[in-house]
């Protein structure tokens, strides 16, 4: 025994340098990319806020919390060991310590994988599980970002391993950790908080040969030590703001965008309906004036009206159920302005061949089907899987979401591959022949296009924010080959796409007025012009960059421009 485990701790250690070596180097060339100037993702300008706000002090918060409050204060433990004072943002060293912190995240979370694996299928799984882990390319991607992700399937991953522990020894201590990580979870994403009722259901209906007692206390044991990090969130936003907010007041809104009328199943710009109830009003500051509604009151407002709307017309629901699914388990990684596609360009790590959804999704579906004659040992790793996923068909699909799926898709995986070695030893033909066509047909299900998402949905706005930064670090060539790019490239899910449009034309135009095409720039002047005239509504940055344009044509119109 002392010989099996100093052997897995070996394979473990492994992995995770594995694991370690494949995030740092890939941070360390991504970061010099065009893509990290300025953090192009929204949610990471409020994460980073947030964590300067709670280095200074929170005197002076009047409001609950929009996002899940766990990654900003870890953020704010590091900024508070490692931050420039004197620097502004971007440019000072916490966000980059952070960084380097989430690689060692990540490779821990591939040692978990590996360690569940272990216990669930045995050695062989459990390398593979960590390998799969260590390389897998969504995983590396999101490590490499300033966002929770890498946190979150951490946390998810140490509740699994803890449940598993728990439902093995049988002891209150087991279980009380396995509540206290559900409720650390919970407090870095809301929708762990599914996870809850489910533990309780599973230890009440699938354990009924213990005492009732038992099962009772080992579902209060999970639950009171879940309500301790909750509780405390609960707590604060009540103590600041007076509104009984749970954990965060963007729960209903993002209902609303993951069932409402005009849902697609994944992110889409809702317009701003209530003060307050935006992102972006969070990011640039917002004052709740006398007979504002409340956060908690917005974010039930949201939920009436996506109630409404799918009791107006079920069957629409359910097609969008259904396409939820398919996005779930559909090989794109669909992000917003997180594009693992764009970032391959500037990451050769993310460039090699690697495991990615479409390997590892078939392979986790066919070891799903194959572990339920297993079903009451495995049962952890269903449950876990199934309030992942009923988590996110009520909200809205993206890559980033499904990390923790993907990872229990992983382990599903490497007991798939287990058993099929030990099939092709035995000299099962038929066994394996059943396993093949079932494999085949799941990974048609995986691959098969989805309308409306593909690799290069969203790479406008990918180009434009890199144009904007080549143009940042003066290298002019650069900057003027992305913003041709962008104007011929999809600016989804952004509802403003002719504005985004013709600010690319207003770029390329005054580049090569600088280049001497004055020609050229004045028809990039009038292509921003009439792509503009697509822009809905009245909005203050359309009519600026329309002046622009004008002031820019006319300039030039009035100059005689030779061949």
């Amino acid at each position: 025994m002392s010989k099996l485990l100093a052997k897995r701790w070996l394979l473990t250690l492994a992995i995770v340098l594995l694991a370690l070596a494949l995030r740092v180097a890939h941070v360390y060339e991504f970061s010099a990319s065009p893509l990290s100037d300025g953090w192009l993702l929204m949610d990471s300008r409020y994460y980073d806020a947030e964590a300067r706000r709670i280095c200074e002090g929170e005197a002076d918060a009047t409001e609950p919390y929009y996002m899940a409050p766990l990654y900003p204060h870890a953020l704010a433990a590091v900024y508070s060991v490692v931050r420039d004072r004197d620097a502004a943002w971007p440019y000072h060293r916490g966000p980059h310590a952070a960084l380097w912190l989430q690689c060692l995240v990540g490779a821990l979370s591939a040692a978990v994988m590996a360690w569940i694996a272990f216990l669930l299928f045995g050695r062989c799984a459990g390398l593979l599980s960590g390998l799969v882990a260590a390389a897998y390319e969504p995983f590396i991607y999101h490590d490499g970002l300033l966002m929770p992700s890498s946190l979150i399937l951490l946390l998810n991953l140490l509740t699994l391993l803890a449940l598993v522990l728990a439902a093995r020894h049988r002891t209150w201590p087991w279980w009380l950790l396995a509540g206290f990580l559900l409720g650390l979870a919970s407090v870095a994403h809301g929708t762990a908080l599914l996870l809850g009722p489910g533990i309780a259901l599973w230890l009440l209906l699938a354990w009924r040969e213990l005492p009732w007692r038992r099962r009772l206390a080992w579902s209060a044991l999970v639950t009171v030590a879940a309500c301790v990090p909750v509780g405390l969130v609960f707590a604060r936003n009540l103590y600041v703001s007076g509104d009984p907010v749970l954990l965060t007041s963007n729960a209903g809104r993002n209902f609303f965008i993951g069932s409402g009328p005009g849902a697609t199943g994944t992110f889409y710009l809702l317009p701003t309906l209530w003060k307050g109830s935006d992102l972006g009003a969070h990011l640039t500051g917002f004052a709740r004036e006398p007979g504002d509604p409340a956060a908690s009151d917005i974010s039930r407002r949201y939920t009436r009206e996506a109630l409404k709307a799918i009791a107006s017309d079920p069957l629409r629901y359910l097609r969008l159920e259904f396409r939820k699914l398919r996005l779930l388990l559909g090989a794109n990684e669909v992000g917003i302005n997180d594009q693992l596609y764009f970032a391959r360009r500037y990451s050769r790590i993310l460039s090699f061949p690697s495991p990615t959804f479409l390997v590892v999704a078939p392979l986790g579906l066919l070891g799903l089907g194959l572990g339920l004659r297993r079903f009451r040992e495995l049962s952890p790793l269903y449950l876990v899987l199934f309030c992942q996923a009923v988590a996110f068909l009520l909200m809205f699909v993206l890559g980033r979401y499904r990390l923790t799926l993907a990872a229990c898709l992983v382990i599903f995986a490497a007991g798939a591959l287990a058993w099929l070695w030990e099939r092709a030893r035995a000299g099962s033909r038929r066994s394996l022949l059943v396993a093949v066509l079932c494999l085949a047909l799941l990974f048609a299900f995986v691959a098969w296009p989805i309308p409306g998402i593909d690799p290069e949905r969203g790479w406008g706005n990918q180009y434009l924010h890199v144009g904007r930064s080549y143009l940042a670090r003066g290298d002019l060539q650069q900057a003027a080959v992305s913003f041709e790019r962008a104007v011929g490239a999809d600016f989804r899910p952004w509802e403003d796409v002719a504005r985004r449009r013709a600010e690319c034309y207003l770029y390329l135009g005054r580049l090569k007025e600088r280049s001497g095409s004055r020609r050229e720039a004045l028809s990039s002047y009038r292509d921003g012009l009439r792509a503009l005239r697509k822009a809905e509504g009245d909005d203050e940055r359309v009519r600026r960059l329309e002046r622009q344009l004008m002031q820019a044509r006319e300039r030039l119109g009035s100059v005689a421009i030779g061949p």
